[in-house]
């Protein structure tokens, strides 16, 4: 009788006597693939120029030219409106975090105030098409690099919260010069069109952080800046500082050294003589003699020969650190657009005019194909024709620039889930009608 416990590892069909077959290995699970970068949904074109690139479509004759154009003021004008409230409910809830207030006195916390002014803000940068800045992108790889060549540290220890928003992922080509500008490298690294910088400082922060005066406790700083290489973004902060690295250390270390040690070397002998001299002139011990005397005098040359050497090569390396520090406030200063409280009229216009651009593209393309038309189909043709016309590759938010359309009634939708433009003249008039409708409701 066969042992239950064997037989039961035995595989089903393996003659009596024979050794089994190992079992089969499962096979290795494949390594996970890295998550792919989303498309950019920013389109890196100014609302007039795509506006007239559509109304230039040789299909479209002078009327429906002048009709399109027409629509694209109203909706110019609708968007306007209902950005209003968004904007001035933005002002107000800054206001008592703006750093630019009257004083100097920390501001005090309020907890729940900060919380609907970020969520405002953040419901306000996503319409503009911008967004959150991951931690992993804030550390860039080792070989990217930026315009800025030095390390940078930033004391962290004086923020509550930090965010990074961006806009316009996309790489490209620019020139670095090294060696006296000898030498031009060209460097291909990935850049941001737009940048927003958000920090909310603690209340109580660190003395030296207050004795440099710049930092407001308890205040929340927003920045704009363009144009921004992701290895760079580090040195947006308000208190970025450079940190000399290796090779700087060495360049500047390592002559030093040998330029010192030997001064260093013939001083030595010279400083016993030294302090019997000074001895003798303080009454601590005998007379000296002139040789003696003359040795001590140059061992005093050798010791301001070597302090000499030793604070110019301190210059040298307080020189190359300032060049570095200056590196990093031009690439923020030359860079910056926009700053706190004038911050909001700059988003709000852009959050406008992403919204126009995309209602006006979509009702445009359904006008343009005379027949109903799927989703699928009209997000495939407008981004075929950003493309072609623009060289832009963008992921175009259909279901947004449809649901603004179906807001303001300018589409109809067949039982088959097919959309189609309304008559021009229709839509037009439904555009009057929601521009009516929306000043009763935000003016009275």
């Amino acid at each position: 009788m066969p042992d239950p416990e064997t037989a039961s590892e035995t595989p089903v069909g393996t003659p009596r006597g024979a050794t089994p077959e190992p079992p089969a290995l499962a096979p290795e699970a494949p390594e996970a693939l890295p998550t792919p970068e989303p498309r950019e949904r920013y389109m890196p074109v100014r609302k007039r120029a795509l506006l007239e690139a559509a109304l230039s479509d040789p299909a479209l004759d002078a009327a429906e030219r002048d009709k399109l154009r027409a629509l694209g003021r109203r909706l110019a004008l609708l968007f306007h409106v209902v950005f209003f409230a968004p904007r001035e409910q933005l002002k107000d809830l800054y206001v008592h975090f703006n750093p630019d207030q009257p004083g100097t006195a920390p501001i005090p916390p309020a907890p729940e105030e900060r919380q609907a002014f970020l969520e405002a803000l953040d419901t306000a940068l996503k319409a503009a098409n911008f967004r959150r800045i991951e931690a992993q992108d804030l550390e860039p790889e080792a070989e990217s690099r930026g315009r800025v060549r030095a390390k940078v540290d930033v004391p962290v220890d004086v923020f509550d919260e930090v965010r990074f928003y961006g806009r316009g992922r996309r790489e490209r080509e620019f020139t670095l010069s090294s060696w006296f500008g000898f030498r031009k490298d060209e460097i291909r690294a990935q850049f941001w069109d737009h940048v927003v910088f958000l920090a909310a400082l603690q209340e109580e922060i660190p003395r030296r952080a207050r004795r440099d005066g710049r930092l407001r406790p308890g205040a929340i700083y927003l920045k704009l800046f363009r144009d921004i290489p992701r290895a760079d973004l580090k040195t947006l902060y308000p208190n970025a500082r450079v940190v000399m690295g290796l090779k700087d250390k060495l360049i500047l270390g390592v002559p030093a050294v040998a330029g010192g040690i030997p001064i260093l070397l013939n001083i030595i002998p010279a400083l016993t003589v030294l302090f019997l001299v000074i001895g003798a002139y303080l009454g601590i011990t005998g007379a000296v003699e002139e040789d003696q005397t003359k040795k001590a005098l140059a061992a005093l040359s050798g010791l301001a020969a070597l302090g000499g050497f030793l604070g110019r090569q301190w210059i040298k390396y307080e020189r190359q650190k300032f060049k570095y520090q200056k590196q990093v406030a031009e690439n923020a200063y030359f860079n910056n657009l926009n700053n706190n409280a004038a911050f909001f009229d700059y988003l709000i216009g852009a959050s406008e005019d992403s919204e126009v651009k995309e209602a006006f593209l979509a009702y445009h393309f359904l006008h343009r194909a005379g027949a109903p038309m799927t989703r699928e189909a009209l997000d495939g043709e407008i981004e075929s024709w950003l493309k072609a016309t623009f060289s832009v590759d963008v992921d175009f938010e259909i279901e947004d620039a449809l649901a603004k359309l179906e807001r303001f009634d300018l589409v109809v939708e067949d039982g088959e889930g097919r959309l189609a433009a309304r008559p021009l003249d229709d839509a037009l008039d439904a555009a009057e009608a929601a521009w009516s409708e929306l000043a009763r409701e935000s003016f009275g």
